[in-house]
């Protein structure tokens, strides 16, 4: 039987709410909502982001486990109806990616720059192609929405280039011919449009933001605010003057990663040498396939 109670003023009956989390779950975000609530009352639920974790998927089940409609009020803030039975809110807390922010300016392959949050699925980037050390285009194989984190990093160079990044995302550093983490390239040469920059100042802002983060196909990298950006999978091989110091490796196959074939071609897995365990959780972390294009 249902577990209720009962209101004292005119004997209204209220239904539990219980509050679950999908895993991997990190214990960061603080939930606020509720324990019981009347039908049709509605019900707020309060989870700010905390550092560098948020909420990025709210479910509300009622008593036969059949999905509610949910309706964001603000970030952090959800909200439904109340129905004449308990409910089970399924939330899922992530831990936010290595990002860039929303209003960075992003090169396409015609050399347009368009912020990052009107950047769409069919459009075409401009990359460096680290193949044959030139410029390329390619289409993208990864993007998600817009999210909204608590906190950034400004990075700013020598020659008053700025960029916002979330977490640690990677630029490529002239100084270790690597993409390496923007955060620890302080005194770095980073590649850049107009040449070789140096890293001056790395300032650590708490203040919420609007955050994006997109991979390329096959070349993985694109151009932000003029620097070139990218994933640590870029690291394919040693890389001297912009170019990658191919040699043999055994190819690798689709089935030894357990992932979908869109990122074994995308991220040239068959080529890589990162585990196929350090690739899924580094896949999990990304969304596994919900945005991917490919």
């Amino acid at each position: 039987m249902a577990k209720q109670s009962i209101v004292a003023s005119g004997g209204i009956l209220e239904f539990d709410i219980n509050v679950t989390f999908t895993e991997p779950s990190y214990g960061q975000v603080v939930v606020t909502v509720v324990e019981k609530a009347k039908p049709q009352q509605i019900v707020y639920i309060n989870a700010p982001s905390v550092g560098y974790y948020s909420i990025s998927a709210v479910q509300v089940k009622d008593k036969n486990n059949q999905l509610m409609q949910v309706t964001t009020v603000n970030n952090g803030v959800w909200s439904f109806v109340m129905p004449s039975s308990n409910v089970t809110i399924v939330l899922t807390e992530s831990e936010n990616r290595p990002c860039l922010a929303a209003d960075t300016m992003i090169t396409l392959a015609n050399n347009d720059q368009i912020p990052f949050y009107k950047l769409q699925p069919t459009d075409v980037v401009k990359v460096w192609d680290f193949d044959k050390g030139c410029y390329s285009s390619a289409e993208l194989l990864w993007l998600p929405p817009v999210a909204t984190a608590q906190a950034y990093f400004e990075i700013t160079t020598d020659c008053s280039k700025k960029i916002q990044v979330i977490e640690n995302h990677r630029a490529f550093d002239l100084t270790t011919c690597k993409f390496e983490r923007m955060t620890n390239m302080i005194g770095h040469h980073i590649w850049t449009v107009d040449g070789p920059e140096t890293v001056v100042d790395i300032c650590f802002v708490q203040q919420p933001i609007e955050f994006r983060n997109a991979v390329s196909f096959y070349h993985m990298n694109i151009i932000a605010n003029g620097i070139l950006t990218s994933t640590g999978f870029n690291n394919l091989y040693p890389i001297e003057n912009m170019k990658y110091c191919i040699h043999d490796r055994q190819i690798r196959k689709l089935s030894e990663y357990s992932v979908s074939i869109g990122w074994y071609n995308g991220l040239r897995l068959n080529e890589h040498y990162t585990s196929a365990e350090d690739t899924r959780k580094a896949i999990t972390k990304w969304g596994k396939d919900q945005w991917l294009l490919k």
